[in-house]
């Protein structure tokens, strides 16, 4: 946190997502990406950075903007402003990649995020949930239907029972993946506020990122995971080739298999093939 002073008092600027509180975050997140950029815009980040009331705000507004100040002083307050924002300015290029909540409430259910470094997701469900962000992000359907989509993906009820009990428990709390089941469910989380979507969605893309930068994966080929023709294509394609394969055995559980496993096993093949490459140029 950085310390700073207003009109004698002291306030507190976030340097990350992690050090925003909980109760901010959504907000915050909603003014970030998805409001207009205007001067309102930036005015209310300040505020939720700080954890200023709109009354407080409004008050250092007055104090450092009315119109009986000298121009040359309102002019200082205004690169005070300026400085202010390009305090927060990492907020439009930081990736999230901790969790801005465990659960959230929807309807009447307690649904559970996904852990964070995707440590117990599927690679079928990171390459639907990949598919769906990038389907958003592009608009290739217009509006938010594939926003709902990625969440009701990675985002479900919580598992029944004493599951943690289970020796084959692999850290998931959330009940197991189902790709059929997302229609009906992304309808719930339409319910959801702007910024609760918002904060699920920067979260997810900030994950993926970590995970592509994990892993030494993103030359063209065989082993590319990147966004070819289609959204996910490479992704796809890996399923079917490892399924044919059977490296982890047909495509059903292929689509089951851990994506940190997957992911490692692409590399270590890129590895290989790239090494027997060279030593047939070197022959």
């Amino acid at each position: 946190m950085l310390e700073i002073e207003l009109s004698k008092e002291k306030f507190y600027i976030p340097e990350n997502w992690s050090e925003v509180p909980i109760k901010r975050l959504p907000k915050l997140l909603e003014s970030v990406f998805v409001a207009q950029a205007t001067p309102e815009t930036y005015h209310q980040i300040l505020r939720l950075s700080l954890g200023i009331s709109e009354s407080t705000w409004g008050r250092f507004c007055y104090h450092y903007f009315r119109k009986d100040l000298p121009e040359n002083t309102r002019d200082k307050n205004a690169e005070i402003l300026h400085n202010l924002l390009m305090m927060v300015s990492w907020m439009w290029t930081e990736e999230m990649t901790t969790r801005p909540f465990d659960t959230v409430k929807v309807g009447t259910e307690e649904w559970v995020l996904f852990e964070e470094n995707l440590t117990s997701m599927s690679f079928g469900e990171l390459s639907d949930a990949y598919i769906h962000l990038l389907a958003f992000t592009k608009q290739l359907i217009e509006g938010d239907e594939r926003l709902h989509h990625l969440i009701a993906t990675i985002c479900r009820p919580r598992k029944e029972g004493d599951y943690t009990l289970d020796t084959h428990w692999n850290g998931d709390h959330r009940i197991p993946y189902n790709a059929h089941a997302v229609k009906e469910m992304s309808k719930k989380v339409a319910l959801l506020p702007e910024g609760t979507k918002v904060a699920i969605m920067v979260y997810f893309a900030g994950s993926v990122k970590q995970l592509f930068e994990q892993y030494d994966l993103m030359e063209t080929g065989v082993e590319s995971v990147g966004e070819d023709d289609y959204p996910g294509q490479g992704l796809i394609k890996n399923q079917h080739l490892l399924a044919e394969k059977g490296i982890f055995g047909n495509l059903d559980q292929t689509k089951q298999a851990n994506i940190h496993d997957v992911f490692l096993f692409l590399e270590e093949h890129r590895k290989d093939m790239k090494a027997q490459a060279e030593n047939q140029k070197a022959e």
